[in-house]
């Protein structure tokens, strides 16, 4: 059963509060004798985290999460210390995406029309990369896009780096400069290249040039 299986199919899900660190295992105890076998410690006090900690390693049949989570460095926090799943009191972009990419349950705090919009775009933009990473590793120079958020993603996928850019250019200028002299068979920075690669690397740039990331002249 997942993390979100668990959490649905719980009579509740206790939030709790705690201001004393030792105060922990024994509410987890108390609340697992009760039969609730779930809880979310928020993070309303500065004995939040050890709280999670101290739960998760003495209480392992309690599926323990944080809540009142705000930002990144909170969530990072939170799942370092054991928190299985994440609850925040409002839809943050960064926090929901570090949790998807981390394979941590989330469930934002999605009240108004644009916050159920923004957290299934989110969603959208998640399963995006996703087909654009299997997409590059395919062969294909790019992905077509149902939304403006999703430009920034195809970019990061996409864009070569700086170090494809350097590689690309030095093997087509080495294949240039030799082919004009009438060599078939030269060597980039001590390695024979073969011409097969060439076609790649000249993609290479037309793609650097595309998105702004080259300003050569070989193509």
């Amino acid at each position: 059963m997942t993390v979100m299986e668990r959490l649905a199919a719980s009579i509740v899900v206790p939030v709790v509060v705690l201001d004393k660190v030792e105060d922990a295992i024994p509410t987890a105890r108390a609340m697992a004798a009760g039969g609730v076998d779930t809880m979310e410690i928020t993070f309303r006090t500065a004995a939040a985290a050890d709280s999670i900690q101290a739960v998760a390693e003495a209480c392992p049949d309690m599926l323990v999460g944080a809540g009142t989570i705000l930002n990144v460095e909170q969530c990072k926090l939170a799942i370092e210390m054991g928190a299985k799943f994440i609850v925040s009191p409002g839809f943050d972009a960064d926090v929901v995406r570090y949790c998807i990419e981390n394979g941590v349950a989330v469930t934002p705090g999605c009240v108004t029309p644009t916050e159920i919009t923004a957290a299934d775009m989110d969603k959208i933009c998640a399963d995006f990369v996703d087909a654009a990473v299997t997409a590059k590793a395919m062969g294909f120079d790019g992905k077509s896009l149902i939304n403006p958020k999703q430009i920034r993603f195809v970019h990061e996928v996409f864009a070569p780096t700086e170090k494809e850019i350097v590689q690309a250019e030095q093997m087509v200028r080495a294949y240039r400069e030799n082919v004009a002299k009438g060599l078939g068979v030269f060597t980039v920075n001590g390695k024979m290249v073969d011409i097969a690669f060439i076609p790649g690397a000249e993609r290479t740039l037309r793609l650097a040039k595309a998105v702004g990331l080259y300003e050569g002249d070989l193509v």
